[in-house]
């Protein structure tokens, strides 16, 4: 991210001298944000925190009014190291609030608005997620640009610049990751509707948000962006307080897109994905191995033994518990490139391992059937005591076999586990697993 270590993505820099404001701010960022803050109550105190840290953070929130400072010097000091700021003021003015922009500020916030804590927690959420976040400019102006590009800075994008339309598709393909673009209307070549009508035949509203400005009057022309995809209109010269405004709404949007989606792909219980899930990524990579000469991939079935005896008798909160401890062990185990986790239904969960044979895939559910085994079973109603949780495991290797035929075979190794006693890792290419019938119930 630009202008801050990856070590600092969660640290924030918090200048305020009355000790129970700065306590309930630094609480609530704490908790709600799970932030590192490093707290200053002087000008004095700041200065020295941003030596300690060489100005590592993402943000900087300021109060005006200080022991040994009463002006913008806070400001114009987290300016100077490039540290994006938001300032806490007692009062507001036009004034006030046309001096803070000027001097680097981004935003500002009154002390005594109820709703300023609140406030303060959204926007920082916004602004440490905009370090992830690729924006694209397009304009065929170096100086239009630049400004555009300085403000998205300020809140921390990632930010590419293009001159034209048609530099600016070659970037969204070269960058599939760039979630905003913001394009001037009059370009020679390929006009901002010219390049928003073809951005929008690539990439989907919920993917990229496009926000077409001009100098032009709107009427007709913001219409004519909106009809062709693009998600917002500015009209130039428009205040950075606008600007931001309108940048934050559309990211928020997308944001909100993106958890919904994820929350269709996951299993509420335990956070892992869900089979649907499972089966359209393990076929994605399946088809991609197989394009590339045949990789081979191995599959191992979970089951949580005697699962339903527990239900039974403990019931079924904590049932929820162990299928969830249990669901982090494995997810824990697998967190390679190629490896795919997901809860496949009731007490069973899959496991797709890409670039691994039989003995691979064995060896590594033998250290997770080991690693539960091991594990404290969490405690029963009223701290009753549970016996540990054990597993039986089946697993399958494959080359060019489809998803489901290998899933069924590691699901004959698991039945053969559960015949064999439980408790056990099963290959599919041992005689016993692949001649057992299943005769054991799954529990």
């Amino acid at each position: 991210m630009a202008g801050v270590s990856e070590n600092a993505a969660n640290r924030l820099l918090l200048v305020e001298d009355s000790v129970s404001f700065a306590y309930a701010i630094k609480a609530k960022l704490e908790k709600e944000a799970g932030l590192e803050i490093v707290l200053a109550r002087s000008l004095e105190e700041a200065n020295e925190a941003i030596e300690k840290y060489d100005a590592q953070f993402f943000l900087a929130l300021l109060d005006l009014t200080l022991p040994d400072a009463s002006g913008d010097e806070i400001v114009l000091t987290a300016q100077a190291r490039s540290i994006p700021s938001v300032v806490f003021s007692g009062s507001y003015s036009d004034e006030l609030r046309e001096r803070l922009f000027q001097v680097g500020a981004i935003d500002y916030l009154i002390k005594d608005n109820p709703h300023s804590l609140n406030y303060v927690v959204s926007l920082v959420r916004r602004v440490r997620a905009n370090t992830q976040v690729k924006a694209l400019v397009v304009d065929d102006s170096a100086t239009a640009r630049a400004q555009l590009t300085k403000l998205l800075r300020k809140y921390r994008f990632e930010v590419i610049e293009a001159p034209g339309g048609r530099e600016a598709l070659e970037t969204l393909t070269a960058h599939p990751d760039i979630r905003l673009m913001i394009t001037d209307f009059n370009m020679p070549g390929m006009n901002g509707h010219d390049l928003t009508k073809a951005a929008r035949q690539k990439i989907a509203p919920d993917r990229l948000a496009i926000i077409g400005v001009s100098s032009v009057d709107a009427g007709p022309l913001s219409a004519k962006f909106l009809k062709l995809g693009a998600n917002d209109f500015l009209k130039k010269p428009f205040i950075p307080e606008e600007f931001f405004c309108r940048i934050t709404q559309n990211m928020e949007y997308l944001d909100q897109l993106d958890a919904l989606r994820e929350a269709a792909l996951r299993d509420p219980l335990t956070g892992l994905h869900n089979r649907r899930h499972f089966f359209e990524m393990a076929e994605t990579l399946w088809s991609q191995g197989h394009r590339e000469g045949g990789r081979v991939y191995s599959i191992g079935m979970i089951d949580i033994d005697h699962f339903k005896a527990l239900n039974d008798a403990h019931g079924h909160l904590l049932g929820d518990q162990v299928l969830k401890q249990v669901a982090q062990q494995v997810s824990e185990n697998f967190r390679r490139g190629g490896d795919l986790v997901a809860r496949f239904g009731g007490e069973e969960f899959c496991v797709f391992l890409s670039e691994t044979d039989e003995a691979g895939a064995r060896a590594m559910m033998e250290q997770v059937r080991a690693a539960i085994e091991a594990a404290a079973p969490p405690p029963g109603p009223a701290g009753a005591q549970t016996r540990s949780v054990t597993v039986s495991i089946g697993v399958a290797e494959a080359m060019d076999a489809p998803i489901a035929e290998t899933i069924a075979a590691a699901d004959r190794a698991l039945y053969a586990a559960k015949d064999a006693g439980r408790n056990q890792v099963v290959a599919a290419s041992a005689s016993e697993a692949l001649s057992a019938a299943p005769s054991a119930a799954a529990s």
